[in-house]
This record gives structure tokens, sequence and C-alpha cells, in this order.
């Protein structure tokens, strides 16, 4: 089966229209839920509900996304663990469509810190963060095809304990806002490239 790239162009009138998106956000958001309900509720129909739900059910075997659809009586849910189906909500609600739609980067309701809050986009962060998203799902953490710039800023990452390599990599000035910068860089970086915990247990 050829590969399914969800992420791989995406585009502001995907999120809009886009009945598969529809159908696994609300997935996400409920986690169990009727099919009587989701053809409610998205105004499809009770068969057409049945069609998503096996392509949704092949976009995570094909893209090993570790968690299942599964049917029990008249009840749909998903099942995987907790840590896992968070994450991937995330990337699919607001990392992808939020982003996209609403052409501002998304911001996380201080779940690192004191020093997080809402930040305004760069370029090279809006790629960078981007990349990791798609290659996440669909590669395994590996981050690719992105301009040089942008690598220079994920190799810095390898190193959040020296914060120096970052500092001179963002075009910030500020030194409060180049804290928080810091703060979200390592945020992501644990969260979507777990090879950096492993080196650090293992150097300390």
């Amino acid at each position: 089966m050829k590969k399914i790239e969800v992420f791989g162009k995406i585009k502001k009138i995907y999120f809009k229209y886009s009945q598969y998106y529809q159908l696994i956000n609300y997935l996400f958001k409920h986690r169990k839920t009727k099919i009587v309900d989701i053809s409610e509720d998205l105004m499809f129909s009770v068969s057409y509900c049945y069609k998503l739900l096996e392509y949704i059910k092949r976009v995570f075997v094909t893209q090993k996304i570790p968690i299942s659809v599964k049917k029990n009586a008249d009840w749909i849910h998903i099942s995987g663990t907790e840590a896992c189906i968070r994450m991937y909500h995330y990337l699919f609600e607001l990392m992808a469509c939020d982003t996209y739609l609403n052409n501002s980067f998304i911001s996380i309701k201080d779940p690192v810190s004191e020093n997080y809050d809402a930040m305004d986009t760069t370029r090279a962060k809006h790629q960078l963060m981007f990349s990791i998203m798609e290659n996440a799902i669909s590669q395994g953490y590996f981050v690719e095809n992105v301009e040089t710039h942008d690598l220079e800023l994920l190799n810095c990452m390898e190193n959040v304990h020296d914060s120096l390599p970052i500092i001179e990599k963002l075009p910030l000035k500020n030194t409060d806002t180049i804290n928080k910068e810091l703060v979200y860089y390592s945020f992501w970086g644990f969260l979507f490239i777990p090879e950096f915990i492993s080196c650090l247990l293992y150097t300390s």
C-alpha cells in the first residue's frame, strides 16, 4: 500500500473541508461515541461514517500510529495509551488546523512553566516545528527537507542545557523573550524527539 502522507502537502482548504479531518478530530475529542451521534453532529450518512472510519484505520496502520479505532455494538472508540492519544490529538487539532487556518502559530497554555506564554511565530520556528510535527507522524522523528538555518536550530537543540547556540540562531535580543523561546524549544525537543532524552540519560 502506498504510504499516505496526510501532512505531506497541508493546505488550509484541506482542514476546512476534509471530512476525514473532521471525523478524526471528532474521535480524538470524544474518544468514545455512537455512530449515530457522529452522523448527526458531522452531518454525514451512517454508511459514509463507516467508510471514513475504515480509511482512518488504514491511515493509522500505514503511518504506524499506535492508536486503533474499535467498534463495540453501537459504540465507536479509539484505543491506545493516553499520552499517545493526547499527542496525536494535539498534532491534528492544534498544530495542524489552528496553525494553518488562523495564520498564527499555536500556543500552549502554560504547560511547561510559568515562563511560557503565547508567542508570535518566526519563519524559522514555524518551518522547524512543522517539520518536526510532520516527520514525527510520517517518518518517525527524523527531520529533513528543511532549510539549512532551520536544521542549525534543530542541531542546537541537542544541547538544550547549553543555551548559547540556540540564542545565537534566534533573531531576538530581548532577554525575557529569549528565555521564553528557550523553554519553547526545549519543550518541543523533548516531546517530539525522544532521542534527546535518551542521550541525556546516558550522559548524566
